[in-house]
C-alpha cells in the first residue's frame, strides 16, 4: 500500500500506520447512517494480517465493536462476525492472553 514505505521510514512495524488509518475511518463514520464504514474484507482484514497476531486480535476486537455501534446494526453483522472470527483465530495463534481470547469468544457467541 501507499503507507508501507512510510512505516519503514518511521521504523514502525508494518501495519501499524494502516491500522491507525482504519481506526480514523471508523471514528469518522460510526454512528452516522451513511454506509461508509470500512468493509471487513477490503479494509480491516488486510491490515489485521499485517500486524503481529496479538495486536491483530486486539485491533480486530476493536473494529468489531465499531461495527456493533453502527447506525444500521443489521447491515454490519456479517462484517462484525467475520472480524471477531479472525480476531479469535489470530489471538489463539499468537498466544494472546486468555482474557482477550475469552472476551472475543463471548462477543462471537452473542452474535450466533
Amino acid at each position: 500500500t501507499i503507507l508501507a514505505p512510510l512505516s519503514h521510514c518511521l521504523k514502525v512495524p508494518g501495519g501499524y500506520i494502516q491500522a491507525r488509518f482504519v481506526q480514523e475511518m471508523f471514528l469518522k463514520h460510526v454512528g452516522r447512517d451513511d454506509g461508509q464504514m470500512p468493509l471487513f474484507e477490503s479494509s480491516v482484514k488486510p491490515v489485521m494480517l499485517k500486524l503481529p497476531k496479538k495486536d491483530a486480535a486486539i485491533f480486530g476486537e476493536w473494529c468489531a465493536g465499531q461495527y456493533g455501534l453502527a447506525g444500521r446494526v443489521g447491515k454490519w453483522v456479517t462484517d462484525r462476525l467475520e472480524c471477531l472470527k479472525l480476531s479469535y483465530e489470530l489471538g489463539v495463534a499468537g498466544g494472546s492472553n486468555e482474557e482477550v481470547v475469552v472476551r472475543i469468544r463471548k462477543s462471537m457467541d452473542g452474535l450466533v
